[in-house]
């Protein structure tokens, strides 16, 4: 795990992650209010339930268009390969969107598979790195979470 910075918070995220075998960097420039907020939250994935074959998708955007942006509640243009949401289920594409994603424009990416606990701590570290993408960071007005994701969870 690639962690820059001295920081209390960061050292005792490291360590939660390495006790689940994760892997994912956390962006340096989250404030120190932010990751005592994902630290705290790290601890309470820790006393979820726990099931294996679960998978940490994006849906990405596979025709390019305007979008609904659920935190913002403004739409929002969409290119090609952003991301519109970042989530986990453990019931695999087809019983999580059972009735596809074309006519939404998406397409469902599976970036990273494990157990629900691990997938939960990924997920969450990716809606907080969220903010600093290139994709996002090029807008007029970045986006606190992706488009299709309403909170942190």
């Amino acid at each position: 795990i690639s962690l820059n910075g001295g920081n209390n918070y960061l050292e005792e995220i490291n360590e939660i992650l390495e006790n689940k075998n994760i892997d994912i960097e956390i962006n340096e420039q989250l404030s120190d209010k932010q990751l005592k907020k994902l630290k705290r939250e790290l601890q309470g994935i820790l006393k979820t339930k726990d099931e294996c074959g679960c998978e940490q998708y994006a849906l990405k955007v596979d025709i390019p268009g305007v979008f609904f942006s659920f935190k913002e509640n403004r739409e929002i243009y969409l290119y090609r390969n952003e991301i519109y949401k970042i989530g986990i289920t453990c019931r695999k594409q087809e019983g999580r969107y059972p009735n596809g994603l074309e006519d939404l424009r998406l397409r469902y990416k599976i970036e990273a598979k494990g157990s629900r606990i691990q997938m939960l701590m990924i997920e969450k570290i990716k809606l907080y790195n969220y903010r600093f993408l290139p994709e996002n960071i090029k807008r007029k007005q970045p986006l606190i979470l992706p488009p299709g994701n309403k909170i942190y969870r």
